[in-house]
């Protein structure tokens, strides 16, 4: 991996050079450092097909995961409290995603062009949602957000006409 400090102390994830694993566990410290965020770009056109993320992990950045067309599932961490602009662009395998409970921020279009993507979990600690829509029906047909009753995520679904269903 290659990164480093952020101005929170703790230690961000620029790129990720292992390209030849089916799955990627990451570190919760490099270098004795506390692995904090994921940065932008940082796993853009991997291969693999999973990626676990550890508790550490607070912060997603713009387009982390773009490309990663062969990438079916995302273990995320139970710090992870914001993930900001498409992170999952172009993620055509990727099925479900859960988020957190704890979570609090979820970004602009997060899912784009995610034809395989199934159900998006997002938990009622979510309070900010995008200005524009959380994913396109056109470039993923079979996505459905799946949150509680009242949560702003139902919300973001009623406003924007995304299919949902309450958990």
């Amino acid at each position: 991996y290659h990164g480093g400090m952020n101005d929170e102390g703790g230690w961000t994830i620029d790129s990720c050079l292992i390209t030849d694993q089916e799955e990627i566990t990451v570190p919760d410290t490099i270098a004795g450092n506390t692995v904090t965020a994921i940065g932008d770009y940082a796993f853009a056109g991997n291969t693999c097909k999973k990626i676990v993320l550890p508790d550490t992990v607070t912060y997603i950045g713009e387009s982390a995961f773009t490309n990663c067309e062969n990438l079916e599932e995302v273990v995320f961490g139970k710090g992870l409290t914001f993930i900001t602009t498409v992170p999952f662009n172009g993620c055509k395998s990727l099925k479900s995603v859960s988020f957190p409970e704890g979570m609090t921020t979820i970004d602009d279009m997060l899912f784009y062009n995610c034809s395989a993507l199934g159900e998006i979990y997002i938990p009622a600690t979510v309070t900010t949602m995008p200005q524009v829509y959380l994913f396109s029906k056109d470039t993923c047909p079979n996505a459905v957000i799946v949150t509680p009753a009242g949560s702003a995520a139902e919300e973001h679904a009623k406003s924007f006409e995304l299919p949902y269903r309450n958990s």
